[in-house]
């Protein structure tokens, strides 16, 4: 049985909302549910709508809160629409919300997901799986300067201009299907003998996620 993914600064999360008896906390970034279990073990009266992206989260929770299905509303989205969502499960007024942000150990252990330059997997990094985009498909359909704008704003790349260039060249040769390939591009890019604190592709990935 897959270990289930533990939630980090529970205790700060649980004193920050400042939480009554009753009321509703919005947990935006649901993942595997362990903030919201946190929240449901210590109280009586608060309920929590989670809302998470990865379908498959989702999935994971629901088993995880089977015991409080009385006291949580999941929803499969973007914590960008809150309103929308909101709206949608008639809500008007909310008494606090948790952010998580990041990608999640079970998202970066599948190899399948292609979040993690460590795991050989397909190029995909999509966080919600219904979307048709693939980290793949962006190397192919954004331009250079789009390419090179996206790794630099997201990923804080300041090679980003070399690491493009390099992508380029090797696309001549074939498409970048896998994040081993990706991966090695970069490291050729930047040199092996590089000195960092970090592997070379760990901005240019954070980027495309």
């Amino acid at each position: 049985m897959p270990k289930q993914h533990e939630s980090v600064l529970e205790r700060e999360v649980f004193q920050n909302l400042n939480l009554g008896r009753d009321g509703l906390i919005v947990d935006g970034t649901l993942g595997d549910g362990g903030h919201t279990e946190l929240l449901l073990k210590n109280t009586t009266g608060i309920r929590v709508l989670g809302i998470d992206r990865d379908m498959q989260a989702i999935e994971r929770a629901e088993k995880r809160l089977a015991s409080f299905q009385d006291r949580t509303t999941l929803v499969h989205g973007n914590f960008s629409d809150i309103k929308t969502i909101l709206k949608k499960v008639n809500v008007v007024n909310v008494d606090g919300m948790l952010l998580d942000l990041g990608v999640s150990s079970p998202q970066l252990d599948s190899s399948k997901r292609g979040f993690s330059f460590m795991r050989n997997g397909p190029l995909d990094m999509r966080m919600d799986s219904s979307q048709k985009t693939t980290a793949a498909d962006l190397l192919v359909e954004l331009s250079d300067q789009k390419l090179v704008s996206v790794i630099k704003e997201y990923g804080e790349e300041r090679f980003s201009k070399k690491i493009v260039k390099a992508i380029r060249r090797a696309q001549i040769k074939g498409a970048i299907k896998t994040t081993l390939q990706l991966s090695n591009i970069i490291l050729s890019a930047m040199g092996s003998s590089r000195k960092t604190k970090i592997h070379p592709a760990t901005r240019t990935f954070q980027a495309l996620r």
